[in-house]
């Protein structure tokens, strides 16, 4: 019988993985776990957040709201980049009329 570990570690272990992209072998290294029980906890935490997703009707997932922030910051630079060259034209007019 393999040993038991409480839900709180899985779940941790879990999180360093997905969300702060930690290695798997690092992890197991660290906390003394064998890789293939880390690798199948974030399997599960995976399916177990994918079905809480879909539960919920949010079809999106972390890598497309990353994808979608990264868009959404380009176009708010591109805004700024028209404004400033904007702001040059509207000071060069407003010269030229004086």
């Amino acid at each position: 019988m393999g040993k038991v570990y409480k839900p709180e570690l899985k779940e941790y272990v879990c999180k360093l993985v997905l969300e702060e992209g930690r290695k798997k072998s690092q992890l197991a290294y660290e906390t003394g776990v064998s890789l293939s029980s880390i690798t199948r906890w974030v399997d599960a935490y995976k399916e177990k957040l994918e079905q809480e997703v879909a539960e919920e009707g949010l079809l999106v997932t972390t890598s497309e709201l990353q994808a979608e922030i990264r868009e959404l910051r380009k176009n708010l630079a591109d805004k700024d980049e028209e404004n400033e060259i904007l702001k040059k034209a509207m000071h060069v007019f407003t010269r030229s009329q004086a």
